[in-house]
């Protein structure tokens, strides 16, 4: 061979074999033996990753491959294909080729995920994320180790872990597909919270129950009664209302706790008032009742309660006859008004035939 293509042989084979090294995995560790009589590290009964020593008296092997009773160190096809192991790319005959095989003594082993010592099958934890791979639902995926809701995207790259349709930014129970809000964040969901405001009203009692601050709404226009300035919808603010959550009743004019609407004498002067069949016309004024000649002044404060024109006597007139608006004067004292009282003065004459009727002096016709 010239000398030139000798060379170029060399170099190419010498960039094969540091290719070979710089991509070539590396090579995990034996696990601890449990038992090892020929003190070569390899575990001598129990099968640990698949492959244990099959030579326990002979320190110088270990494996045999291809199972032909000659030792992988000794035996010069360890795999038996055919293939002499100085020109097999893949000695132990498993899937992956020994330049990508972290054991290529061991047909049993070509993974070690988390590049750490040791290979996949004795490996607790392949790809070394903290979690077992016996509970970790993607054992060779560090970046991932539950699916809660089973969708096949684990749950660091999943928006809605638990599968209940609300994404887990908004979820208060990202892993519970039962539970979406805990509104009083006591650590129950809503929806198996019974009082999920937390203000101590029950949920079933709570016309409010997601709002810790209303549990009422009395007059069921849509506003809790602590925001609402007239609770009951009466009309009438809280502010004066003295029955705010009651809509029949607002006021108490003798503050007997009954409210007037019921009271049947609301301003509590003793005469039952006209609108509960009494005859007390001013149900709402203590100090009036009546109202004789219906001028809408009561009798205790109109200085002509009959209406008859002439100012009652105990306002500073003249009228002895309060109430009877067709007298006012009784010269004679008989307790006979005038106009009635067929002698007026009294003087025995008839006032027919008195032509003064009214004094007991003239009376001659």
């Amino acid at each position: 061979m010239p000398l030139r293509i000798r060379l170029k042989a060399v170099l190419l084979i010498s960039a094969i074999m540091i290719n070979f090294s710089a991509h070539a995995a590396v090579q995990c560790l034996l696990p601890t033996p449990l038992l090892d009589a020929d003190g070569d590290g390899y575990d001598d009964t129990v099968n640990i990753g698949g492959a244990y020593d099959l030579f326990p008296s002979d320190a110088t092997e270990w494996y045999d491959t291809d199972l032909n009773g000659v030792g992988n160190n000794d035996d010069p096809d360890d795999d038996g294909d055919g293939v002499p192991d100085i020109s097999d790319n893949n000695r132990d005959g498993d899937a992956v080729i020994d330049i990508y095989d972290p054991a290529i003594e061991n047909a049993f082993e070509w993974l070690n995920t988390d590049g750490d010592t040791l290979c996949n099958t004795v490996d607790l934890d392949d790809d070394g994320d903290g979690v077992v791979d016996v509970v970790d639902v993607y054992p060779l995926n560090p970046a991932e180790w539950d699916d809660t809701d089973s969708d096949t995207i684990g749950n660091n790259a999943d928006t809605d872990d638990d599968g209940d349709g609300v994404i887990d930014l908004y979820d208060a129970f990202p892993l519970d597909n039962s539970e979406q809000l805990d509104t009083d964040f006591d650590g129950i969901g809503n929806n198996t919270d019974t009082d999920d405001d937390g203000d101590g009203i029950l949920d079933v009692n709570d016309a409010f129950p997601l709002d810790s601050s209303e549990t009422l709404d009395t007059d069921n226009d849509g506003l809790g009664d602590n925001a609402d300035n007239d609770s009951d919808g009466d009309g009438i603010s809280n502010g004066i209302d003295i029955f705010p959550n009651d809509p029949t009743e607002w006021f108490d004019l003798d503050g007997d706790g009954t409210g007037n609407n019921e009271d049947t004498d609301a301003d509590n002067d003793g005469i039952t008032d006209n609108d509960k069949g009494g005859t007390d016309l001013f149900p709402l004024d203590a100090s009036e009742s009546l109202d004789y000649d219906l001028d809408g002044i009561g009798n205790n404060r109109d200085t002509d309660a009959d209406g008859d024109g002439v100012t009652d006597i105990d306002a500073g007139g003249t009228d002895i006859f309060l109430l009877d608006e067709t007298e006012w004067f009784d010269f004679d004292g008989d307790g006979i008004g005038d106009n009635a009282d067929p002698d007026a003065d009294d003087d025995g004459v008839t006032d027919s035939d008195d032509i003064v009727p009214v004094d007991v002096f003239l009376h001659d016709t």
